[in-house]
């Protein structure tokens, strides 16, 4: 699962959330160290929450890099190539006798 949210206080935060049997891996991406400070301490409230949900192998990484909003849709999208394809302007041939 990816999401991302656009937080007042921390700017664009990005999630993926990768499960495997009883393995969670849980990867949170912000756009500045000072953001990525302030998650870390409170990462082990993220684990324990989800070990009350199941979740007792759950894997964390918290990461420092550029999101723009609207990023995700690009990154996931399969289809965004063929689409922009109709937007960009055609070019025209005109033949004139």
């Amino acid at each position: 699962m990816l999401i991302q949210v656009d937080l007042s206080v921390l700017g664009p935060l990005r999630v993926r959330l990768r499960s495997l049997n009883d393995d969670l891996r849980v990867t949170l991406s912000v756009v500045e160290k000072r953001f990525r400070d302030f998650i870390m301490k409170e990462l082990p409230l993220l684990v324990a929450a989800l070990a009350e949900q199941g979740f007792l192998k759950v894997q964390t990484d918290l990461r420092v890099e550029p999101i723009a909003p609207g990023s995700l849709a690009d990154e996931i999208d399969p289809l965004k190539d063929w689409e922009k394809r109709f937007e960009e302007p055609h070019q025209r041939v005109d033949i004139s006798l």
